[in-house]
């Protein structure tokens, strides 16, 4: 990360508890607090593929399931392309905040071209 940090930030990688706009300062899990007079929070997010039933056991097993949003799973993605023979393909966009909104559309749409 320092080769992308502007050289006068500070990166702190840890959790944040708190927030206080109004003070200008945050608090870290340790209970510290952390002034400032810009902030940049990069919340993340969580892959919770167990909250869907049998979705972990259809991405381990099942060669037609795939999801992009994993390193571990987006390498089926292709391959379940190439093996489609026609029928319905399922795409699906969850209702959640997702890491890059767009992307299953682009996927659906770019499988929609190769079939």
């Amino acid at each position: 990360m320092a080769s992308v940090i502007p050289p006068n930030s500070e990166w702190i990688n840890d959790s944040v508890v708190g927030f206080n706009p109004d003070k200008n300062f945050v608090t870290l899990k340790d209970g510290s607090k952390v002034h400032y007079e810009y902030l940049v929070l990069a919340l993340g997010l969580q892959l919770n593929f167990h909250l869907v039933k049998g979705l972990i056991e259809g991405l381990k097993s099942d060669p037609r399931i795939c999801s992009n949003y994993s390193i571990r799973t987006v390498g089926k993605t292709f391959p379940a392309l190439q093996a489609f023979e026609g029928g319905n393909a399922i795409f699906t966009v969850p209702a959640t905040p997702i890491k890059c909104g767009g992307a299953p559309q682009k996927i659906m749409y770019l499988a929609e071209e190769y079939f």
